[in-house]
């Protein structure tokens, strides 16, 4: 049950920090659009900071995802191993 627990909150790390790094990356890609309108400047000089932010790959995303869990299941097997 201990195994299964750290999974779960695991699992639930992994998908916040995917989820937090998507977003992330699509504001960093939007940001010097974004900028750009504002300040009236050229948009084809903003979009290669862009790019580079939406070029990202899935497997960057995996490795947040596995970093996240390993710290989410340690963190309840070591929280859980405390109260017993």
């Amino acid at each position: 049950m201990i195994y299964l627990k750290g999974a779960l909150v695991g699992l639930t790390a992994a998908l916040a920090a995917s989820v937090i790094s998507i977003l992330a990356v699509l504001v960093l890609a939007l940001l010097p659009f974004s900028l750009s309108l504002i300040w009236g400047s050229d948009a084809a000089g903003a979009g290669s900071l862009g790019y580079f932010f939406v070029s990202w790959s899935t497997a960057s995303l995996l490795g947040i995802a596995l970093v996240a869990f390993a710290i989410g299941f340690y963190w309840e097997l070591r929280r859980v191993s405390k109260i017993r």
